[in-house]
């Protein structure tokens, strides 16, 4: 049937059909120029994040191990040139005594997103601890994995100070000694009996069981009845009278 044989209703038909078939290919065109720019949005995020951030991040090709992409600050950190990194296998970082491979990595990974200690080999030959952080990503049609790092030098320095400062604390307190608990001293001589049912005099205890040391000294009361006792030694003596 050619188009002078359609009645004018099927021509109706056919043309509100080719709107509508119009209208749809609009929002189809619409809806992909929606995604593109939400993508793009997507990008350009990542993109501010990736460059600027003050952690290191790499990202690494899944399959073969090798780095696709890494930001300054790694460069920065690890200290290697720009874009000396890129197609490297990631064990580069590491020293040469580290057994971290890529199957461990990637097993540690999907288990669960992996966060641990690992030393790392700076461009110039010192080896440091930093913070690891890795999980899988999508990446241009297949996953890749998304690395961060961080130093944690100055952390570690840190913990190692307080350990040290706390030792001292345990070492101090494990010298010093402590007189407590009800003490058998005699009423008369003031000997202290010890432990092994010996009498000693009270400074010698202190001193074996403190910190405390001694100073001989005389108290008002004392000096006053030796100079009595003096005196009237002399007395007795004849040392005191006059002829």
């Amino acid at each position: 049937m050619n188009d002078k044989d359609k009645t004018k209703d099927q021509l109706l038909s056919e043309l509100a059909e080719l709107r509508r078939r119009i209208a749809q290919f609009e929002l189809t065109e619409i809806k992909s120029w929606q995604a593109e720019d939400a993508l793009r949005e997507l990008e350009d995020k990542f993109r501010v994040v990736f460059s600027n951030s003050l952690d290191a991040i790499m990202i690494i090709d899944s399959k073969s191990g090798r780095i696709l992409s890494v930001n300054q600050a790694t460069y920065r950190i690890l200290g290697y040139g720009d874009k000396a990194l890129i197609g490297n296998h990631f064990s580069i970082l590491f020293p040469p005594a580290c057994k971290l491979s890529r199957q461990d990595l990637l097993g540690k990974i999907q288990t669960h997103d992996a966060v641990f200690t690992q030393k790392f080999l700076h461009a110039n030959g010192p080896v440091f601890q930093m913070d690891l952080t890795a999980t899988l990503i999508p990446w241009r049609n297949y996953k890749a994995i998304l690395v961060t790092f961080r130093d944690i030098t100055e952390r570690l320095q840190a913990e190692e100070e307080r350990q040290n400062l706390i030792n001292q604390l345990q070492e101090a307190l494990a010298k010093v000694k402590t007189l407590s608990g009800l003490l058998p001293i005699c009423a008369s001589c003031k000997k202290i009996r010890d432990d092994k049912g010996y009498w000693n005099q009270i400074e010698s205890y202190i001193r074996d069981h403190s910190e405390a040391e001694f100073t001989h000294s005389l108290c008002p009361e004392c000096a006053k009845k030796l100079r009595s006792e003096l005196k009237q030694y002399h007395n007795n003596s004849g040392h005191g009278s006059t002829s």
